[in-house]
C-alpha cells in the first residue's frame, strides 16, 4: 500500500512543476538566491525578503552561511558603504542590518516610524516633532558631564554622540569626543551610578574590605589589592569598548545623514523628472504623483536611490494613463455635480420667492422640480454639459423675466389639470366657465374646502389648523408624509407606499426620472423619500356633507337659525345664505375674510365662542353641530383670537405667563341671560390642558376652549384686569 504522505508530496511537486506561477524564491538554492539579493545593493530589501516567510527567515537570518549576502549588500549600498562593525558590535550581519533599518516607535508619542535611531549609541528613536524632542530632552535625559569632570574619571555608559541627535537641522554641530556634554538616560544613570562610584573608589584605593567581601564572597580569600586590580581591569575594558562604541556610533550617524541627504536629492530629481514627463504628456503633475501605480514605483525607486528613467516607466505607462483618466473623469463629474447643486439651489430659492408672494397656486417642491422649464434650467450633472457661460446665463433667476414667465406658464398648465379634477369634486363635472365678471371661480370661493384622505388629520398643517381644512392654494402646496406616528393603519400605509413606488417606476420607464432622486443615495435621504409620498390630486375630497334643517323656538339672535350640519362647506354656505350673500360674488369672499361677529357652538357644553375661521375648524369636532351668531361685545368672557397658539409657544416669556393661574375652561362656563357667568377656578396653561383632556376629552387646544381671567399683554408679559 502506497504511503499517503508520499502521494501528497508527489502531487505538490507535480503542481509546482506544472505551474510557473508557484515558482518563488523559496525554490532557489542559496547561491542563486544570494546572487539575486546581492544585485539589489540594498540591506533594507534583503531585510524585507527575510521577513516574508519562515523559510527565508531561517535561510537568511538563522543560517550562518548566508552572512556573505548581508556583507555584500552592506559594502555596495548607497550612497556609500555602511561602516564595518568592528569590536563595537557583538552580533551577526543580519542583526546589524536590522539594528540600522528596522522600524520602531517614538519614545514619546508612540508613533510608528520608518526612520533610523536619532542616537545609535543610546538607541533613542524619536519622531521629527519639536514637542517630542523637547519633552524627551527635559524628562528623560541627564547631563553628567559636570559630575565626571569634578571627580576626574570618565564614564563607560553609551551617551548621545552628537548635538545633531536632538537638533538634526543644525549646520553647526559637535561630535564625540569633542562634545562638551555627556547626555545619558536618567534610568540608565540611576541603574549604573553605584557601579561607577565603585570604580571611582577602586581607582582611588579607597574600597573598604567589607565591600570587597560582599563582591567576591567569603569562600575565596584573595588579597584586597588583587581584588582591586581585577575590578579595575574589568572597568578599563568597559571604558575601552565604550570608546569603540562611541566612535562607531559617530560613523553610523554620519552615514545616516549622508543617506538621508542622498534620498532627499533623489526624491527631488525624480519629482523633477515627473514634472517634465507631465509637461511633455499634458498631464497634471499632482495627479501623476498621486496615482497608485506611479506613486508606488516612484517611492520605491527613491527609497533605493535609483533615478527614474523612461525604460523604468514604460511598463506601467498604460496603467498610469488609465488611472489618470479615471481621476480626470472623477474631477469632471465632481465639478458637474457641484454646478448642478448650485443651479438646484438657485431654483429652490426661486421657488421660495414665488411661494412667498402668494399671488398664484404653487405646486409642491417635488412637482415644481419636474416642470419642463425647471428641468431645462436645472439640467443634468453631466460633465459634457457644464460650462461657465451656462452658469452665468442662469444667474439671478429671481430677476430674470423670461425664466419667470416660462415657469409660470408650466405652473398654469399643471394648475389647470388639477383644477379640472377639483371642480368635479365640487360638483362641476364639465368644468366651470362664466361670462360674468362678478362671479368667481368655484375653487377660489370661501366654500372650496378640501381634506386629504391619505393623511390621518386631513392634511391640516400648522398654517391651516384654525380652519381644519384646505383651500385651493393649500391643496396645491400640500405634501403627504407617512410615518409610523401618523399612519392611519398598516394596511393603508403599505398601500400608499406601494402606490408611490409604482408611480416612481412609471417615471423610470418613461426615462424622465428626476436626476436629484438618482444622486440621493445616502440613508437619510432614502428614508425621507420613502416617507414623503408623491402628490396626487385624486386623494383630495370636498369637506362637506348634507345639511339637515332644524328649528328652535327661542334663539339669542334670529339671524342664523340653529341647524345641525357636517363639515366646513356646509357651515360656510349656511352663514353666507343667512346674510344673503351668494358664494360666487366678491362681497361674499370679503365678508368671509372680514366677518367680525362671533359664533356660539350650542352642541358643546358651556360657553364655547369662536370667530368665523375658528368655527370652520371647530365643526369637525361634531357629527351634528348647532351654532348661533352673536356680536363681538356679546361675549362676557372676552374672546381672544390666537390665544391657543400663545399657550403652545415655547418662548421664555410665554413660559413665564402660562405658569400663572389666570386661564379658565369655556366648557365649564354657564351663561344665563341677565346673570354674570360662573367662570370657575383659574388654572395654569398646563393644568388647563390636562383638565380639557381628562374631563372633556379634548386633546387639540383651540381658541374657543380657553379664556383669560385677566388681559395679557403677550409682548411685555404683563396682566391687566378686564373692563
Amino acid at each position: 500500500m502506497a504511503n499517503p504522505k508520499k502521494k501528497q508530496k508527489r502531487r505538490a511537486n507535480d503542481s509546482i512543476g506544472s505551474s510557473s506561477s508557484r515558482l518563488t524564491l523559496t525554490c532557489l538554492p542559496l547561491e542563486l538566491l544570494g546572487e539575486i539579493l546581492l544585485y539589489t545593493c540594498s540591506p533594507p530589501t534583503v531585510l524585507a525578503v527575510s521577513r516574508t516567510c519562515s523559510y527565508l527567515y531561517r535561510t537568511l537570518v538563522l543560517n550562518p552561511t548566508a552572512s556573505f549576502i548581508w556583507r555584500g549588500v552592506r559594502t555596495t549600498c548607497k550612497p556609500k558603504p555602511l561602516p564595518d562593525p568592528t569590536g563595537a558590535w557583538k552580533g551577526t550581519e543580519a542583526e546589524y542590518a536590522a539594528f540600522i533599518f528596522s522600524r520602531g516607535l517614538c519614545e514619546v508619542c508612540k508613533k510608528e516610524l520608518k526612520s533610523m535611531y536619532v542616537s545609535f549609541a543610546a538607541r533613542i528613536r524619536l519622531c521629527y516633532g519639536y514637542s517630542c524632542r523637547k519633552k524627551f530632552l527635559s524628562q528623560h535625559l541627564i547631563d553628567v558631564a559636570s559630575i565626571t569632570r569634578a571627580i576626574g574619571h570618565p564614564i563607560w555608559l553609551p551617551s548621545i554622540e552628537s548635538t545633531r541627535c536632538i537638533t538634526p537641522n543644525s549646520y553647526i554641530h559637535s561630535d564625540w569626543p569633542e562634545l562638551g556634554t555627556v547626555m545619558l538616560r536618567k534610568s540608565e544613570w540611576e541603574k549604573y551610578r553605584g557601579e561607577w562610584e565603585l570604580y571611582v573608589a577602586a581607582e582611588a584605593k579607597m574600597l573598604p574590605e567589607t565591600q570587597i567581601l560582599n563582591i567576591v564572597g567569603e569562600r575565596s580569600n584573595p588579597s584586597p589589592a588583587q581584588i582591586r586590580d581585577s575590578l579595575l581591569k574589568i572597568y578599563h575594558a568597559k571604558m575601552a569598548r565604550y570608546k569603540e562604541i562611541m566612535s562607531f556610533s559617530v560613523q553610523l550617524l554620519n552615514w545616516k545623514y549622508a543617506y538621508e541627504r542622498a534620498v532627499k536629492d533623489m526624491r527631488a530629481f525624480n519629482n523633477n523628472w515627473a514634472k517634465s514627463l507631465a509637461s511633455r504628456e499634458g498631464w497634471n503633475v499632482a495627479d501623476l504623483l498621486s496615482s497608485p501605480a506611479y506613486s508606488a514605483l516612484n517611492g520605491r525607486l527613491t527609497y533605493l536611490m535609483v533615478a527614474m528613467t523612461e525604460e523604468l516607466f514604460k511598463p506601467i505607462r498604460p496603467i498610469v494613463e488609465s488611472q489618470l483618466l479615471t481621476v480626470k473623469e472623477h474631477r469632471e463629474r465632481s465639478l458637474a455635480e457641484e454646478a448642478y447643486r448650485k443651479r438646484l439651489k438657485d431654483v429652490k430659492s426661486l421657488y421660495e420667492s414665488m411661494k412667498s408672494k402668494g399671488t398664484m397656486a404653487i405646486p409642491p417642491l417635488s412637482v415644481f422640480l419636474k416642470l419642463p422649464a425647471v428641468r431645462a434650467i436645472r439640467g443634468r450633472p453631466d460633465p459634457g454639459e457644464t460650462s461657465k457661460d451656462k452658469d452665468k446665463s442662469l444667474a439671478n433667476l429671481n430677476d430674470n423675466a423670461l425664466v419667470a414667465s416660462l415657469i409660470k406658464s408650466d405652473i398654469f398648465v399643471w394648475v389647470d389639470s388639477v383644477r379640472m379634477t377639483l371642480l368635479k369634486e365640487l360638483g362641476f363635472p364639465d368644468g366651470w366657465k362664466s361670462a360674468s365678471t362678478n362671479k368667481f371661480d368655484p375653487l377660489y370661493r370661501p366654500t372650496a374646502r378640501f381634506l386629504c384622505t391619505r393623511c390621518p388629520n386631513g392634511g391640516v398643517s400648522k398654517k391651516t389648523e384654525r380652519q381644519g381644512c384646505l383651500d385651493f392654494f393649500d391643496v396645491c402646496a400640500h405634501v403627504c408624509r407617512i410615518t409610523k406616528r401618523n399612519a392611519t393603519t398598516p394596511v393603508q400605509q403599505k398601500k400608499d407606499e406601494d402606490d408611490a413606488q409604482e408611480e416612481a417606476s412609471d417615471v423610470d420607464m418613461a426615462d424622465e426620472v428626476d436626476e436629484e432622486a438618482k444622486v440621493a443615495t445616502t440613508h437619510k435621504r432614502r428614508n425621507k423619500r420613502s416617507s414623503e409620498l408623491d402628490w396626487r390630486v385624486d386623494v383630495f375630497k370636498r369637506d362637506d356633507k348634507a345639511c339637515i334643517p332644524f328649528h328652535r323656538e327661542f334663539s339669542l339672535t334670529p339671524k342664523i337659525p340653529w341647524v345641525p350640519f357636517l363639515q366646513a362647506i356646509a357651515l360656510v354656505n349656511l352663514v353666507l345664505s343667512t346674510y344673503g350673500l351668494p358664494a360666487e360674488r366678491l362681497d361674499a369672499i370679503l365678508f368671509a375674510g372680514n366677518m367680525t361677529r362671533l359664533m356660539v357652538c350650542m352642541s358643546c357644553e358651556g360657553w364655547v365662542v369662536m370667530d368665523f375661521q375658528g368655527a370652520i375648524g371647530h365643526c369637525h369636532r361634531h357629527e351634528s353641530m348647532q351654532i348661533e351668531s352673536i356680536p363681538t361685545s356679546g361675549d362676557p368672557l372676552g374672546f381672544e383670537s390666537g390665544l391657543a397658539s400663545h399657550l403652545l409657544n415655547p418662548k421664555p416669556l410665554t413660559r413665564k405667563i402660562i405658569n400663572e393661574s389666570t386661564f379658565g375652561c369655556r366648557h365649564c362656563v354657564k351663561v344665563v341671560r341677565g346673570e354674570q357667568p360662573s367662570k370657575g377656578k383659574p388654572m395654569t396653561a398646563n393644568g388647563l390642558r390636562s383638565h380639557l383632556k381628562a374631563k372633556h376629552q379634548i386633546e387639540d387646544l383651540r381658541d374657543e376652549d380657553v379664556f383669560c381671567f385677566e388681559h395679557v399683554d403677550w409682548s411685555t408679559g404683563t396682566f391687566k384686569q378686564h373692563d
